[in-house]
């Protein structure tokens, strides 16, 4: 199970999360407020569904032997403008190299069988909230 915790920092719109002993800076873009010099969150969504996307191809090449000598992903959000909450789609583009096309179709299946911001993306996840008042 992984925890991040993420508190208001001393410097305005900046954010701190931390995991494990891991930090990272985090905040809102320019046009709501922030400095616009950290990471904002949809950013971090789409950073997660990278990572995750390359750690599993990598992975899942060594173990069948695939030739993959490099993994490219960019992923891309659009707001959806009549619901403010919630994105009208995500785009994830691949480039595999050093592999034939039945390896990349492969490899494109057991990263979406097996990712679990993937699944939780595509499906939608139930989040639960709780509120705490200090």
């Amino acid at each position: 199970m992984a925890i991040v915790e993420t508190q208001t920092s001393d410097i305005p719109g900046v954010w701190v999360s931390k995991t494990r002993d891991q930090l990272l800076l985090s905040g809102p873009n320019a046009a709501k407020g922030g400095p616009g010099n950290a990471w904002a969150a949809g950013e971090l969504l789409l950073s997660a569904l990278n990572s995750c996307a390359a750690a599993l191809m990598l992975s899942a090449a060594a173990d069948k032997g695939i030739p993959l000598a490099r993994v490219h992903v960019a992923s891309e959000s659009e707001k959806d403008t009549a619901q403010p909450d919630r994105y009208a789609r995500l785009h994830v583009d691949f480039t595999l190299t050093g592999v034939s096309q039945a390896d990349a179709d492969t490899l494109l299946t057991y990263f979406k069988d097996n990712c679990p911001i993937y699944g939780s993306l595509s499906r939608g996840a139930p989040v639960t909230v709780k509120l705490h008042i200090n």
